[in-house]
């Protein structure tokens, strides 16, 4: 979408509803008056014909994908570069993610599964409230430190 000017809750709800994505809205009813419009503001920055697109290609009609039998084990990178020459590749890699989020060129999502059973708790694990002192969940740790990145850049 990423329009320039303000569009009031009914255009972007009508938008929303016509790419398939009113569930965007679902909980607008217990948001105040500063989380509605920060919800505005970023459904306004989504494209969101691209993201049709991608559901078309990717969700839909997704090919198959044959397995390799010859599967190896991916490189990596220490999490601590080892040499001067490593330290330069891990800052200029940093940066340019730096600028990508800056960008909006960069996606993030939590994929989870799996009960909360063995931990006493009925639902899933990502809803059980891991903080002691905020309760707050798995989920919503997940949420604010991304969140939290993109306000960052």
């Amino acid at each position: 979408m990423g329009m320039g000017t303000q569009k009031t809750y009914e255009d972007i709800k009508k938008l929303l509803k016509e790419h398939r994505q009113g569930h965007l809205l679902a909980f607008w009813d217990q948001l105040n008056t500063a989380q509605r419009q920060n919800l505005l503001a970023q459904i306004q920055k989504l494209d969101l014909a691209k993201i049709d697109d991608w559901v078309a290609n990717y969700v839909k009609n997704s090919a198959s994908v044959a397995i390799s039998s010859d599967l190896v084990p991916a490189s990596f990178y220490s999490s601590e570069p080892a040499d001067p020459q490593q330290r330069r590749k891990y800052s200029g890699a940093i940066e340019l993610g730096r600028e990508l989020i800056q960008q909006g060129k960069v996606a993030a999502f939590v994929v989870a599964g799996g009960q909360g059973t063995r931990l006493g708790f009925d639902g899933p694990k990502g809803n059980f409230p891991i903080s002691p002192v905020e309760n707050k969940t798995l989920f919503q740790i997940f949420a604010e430190s991304i969140a939290a990145a993109s306000q960052k850049y």
